[in-house]
């Protein structure tokens, strides 16, 4: 089975009814530099291909060049 993530992004935060699972963005700066300069359009959709590396669509690398996107 794929290892559905690969970045170690997924994190968990506790709620009262429960937990949700997240994935930090953080976890790709240190792979790509800072991502406060991309747009934030491009950071949503960076978070989105993130929730779906390991699936065997998605892979790490996908990852990382949308995090370093030059306009």
């Amino acid at each position: 089975m794929p290892d559905r993530n690969p970045l170690h992004a997924r994190a968990t935060l506790p709620l009262m009814s429960g937990t949700v699972d997240y994935y930090r963005l953080s976890a790709v700066a240190a792979l790509a530099g800072d991502l406060a300069r991309l747009p934030i359009t491009v950071r949503i959709f960076l978070e989105s291909v993130l929730r779906h590396v390991g699936n065997g669509t998605v892979q790490e690398q996908h990852v990382i060049d949308l995090a370093r996107w030059q306009p």
